[in-house]
């Protein structure tokens, strides 16, 4: 009896251990998934915004958009707190219509969903890094979020995750060794 006992107790831990390695492996799995589609999704987008600017035909919106993308990626005014389409309309020597249709048609998205975007895809290398402790109500302010609630649901809305959740799996990724192939 107290054999059968100690078998039993021996197979219930084993299933709880095979348990805990299924599902740590399948976090990881999953999160290494999630990973690569968020890669290959800015990749593709990255890829559209080089191909609409090749094909516009207007030298005039080409010249916009060349000031704009050294605006943004350069000099990452999109990290202004009040940043607004006439400020940048004025930094760029246009009007706000024009900065706005060009945006529109080269991106395909408003002003707002560009300046948010990017301001996202920023965020999302600031977490990617284990090492980054910094608050995430102070990264979102540090973006040019007016509030914690609105990086939360931005963040969320073109990660899936909440910046809390984001970086909680990528410490998981860090903290979990690679298998090693035989």
């Amino acid at each position: 009896r107290k054999n059968f006992q100690l078998l039993v107790l021996g197979l219930v831990a084993l299933v709880i251990i095979s348990s805990l390695f299924f599902t740590l492996y399948y976090q990881k799995n999953r999160l290494l998934v999630a990973l690569v589609k968020q890669q290959r999704g800015a990749m593709e987008r990255e890829s559209q915004r080089e191909r609409r600017s090749q094909v516009l035909a207007d030298g005039k919106k080409r010249e916009l958009i060349a000031q704009l993308e050294e605006l943004m990626k350069e000099k990452q005014v999109y990290c202004e707190n009040l940043l607004t389409k006439e400020r940048v309309a004025e930094m760029l020597k246009t009007n706000r219509t024009y900065l706005s249709q060009v945006i529109n048609e080269v991106y395909g998205k408003s002003f707002t969903q560009y300046i948010n975007d990017l301001r996202i895809e920023e965020a999302t290398r600031r977490l990617d890094r284990p090492d980054n402790r910094r608050a995430l109500r102070l990264i979102g302010q540090d973006l040019g979020f007016n509030s914690p609630t609105t990086f939360n649901t931005q963040f969320q809305q073109r990660t899936g995750l909440t910046p809390a959740q984001y970086r909680q799996k990528v410490q998981q990724l860090a903290d979990v060794p690679e298998a090693s192939e035989d």
